[in-house]
């Protein structure tokens, strides 16, 4: 049983990190970059300790945007699983006992019918992040940021498909007059 499984049935309140892009930021990185956790391991790993001094219970993995489609748009060449990989190492050598999540954010593109994005390719996407952060020993996944339904159910189908660790979901919103709608 995973340190998050034990966690949620002890019914626990976890207190999780902060942002890690405006972390990086404020130690001059350029947070639109996806090759922190290989070319600056060390600011990486450095953000991820500040949050656990500060009292966190939970690191998420410094890898919200690592997933295929995102870096193809992106027009980046980096090593995805390592990069995964890499988060979820860092993440997990700041923690120490603590929890870490491996972050899984959206492919910043939109599915079919609205957009170009295809089910299978995202998919896939998905499934080699979840696999590269399992390997790097995460507790569980979060996913996160997505503001398609749709997008998010194929992101927990495709953890789930390779892992058996827990997952946790949180969509955006469009704050309209009317309230908050995903797509």
């Amino acid at each position: 049983m995973s340190k998050l499984q034990q966690a949620l049935i002890e019914q626990k309140i976890l207190v999780l990190d902060g942002g890690m892009g405006s972390q990086l930021a404020a130690r001059g990185l350029d947070i639109s970059a996806i090759d922190h956790n290989l070319l600056n391991p060390d600011t990486v790993l450095a953000v991820h300790q500040d949050y656990i001094a500060a009292g966190a219970d939970c690191l998420l993995t410094n890898t919200l945007t690592l997933n295929e489609v995102y870096r193809a748009k992106k027009g980046s060449t980096v090593d995805l699983a390592a990069a995964n990989l890499a988060g979820a190492r860092l993440a997990r050598k700041a923690a120490g006992h603590k929890i870490v999540l491996g972050d899984i954010g959206p492919t910043g593109q939109m599915l079919k019918p609205l957009g170009n994005g295809d089910a299978d390719e995202y998919y896939a996407a998905y499934q080699a992040q979840a696999r590269a952060l399992t390997a790097g020993g995460v507790d569980g996944f979060l996913i996160e940021t997505v503001f398609d339904l749709a997008e998010a159910i194929i992101a927990l189908k495709a953890c789930l498909s390779v892992s058996s660790l827990p997952v946790l979901v949180s969509l955006t919103f469009s704050t309209l007059k009317k309230g908050g709608r995903t797509v």
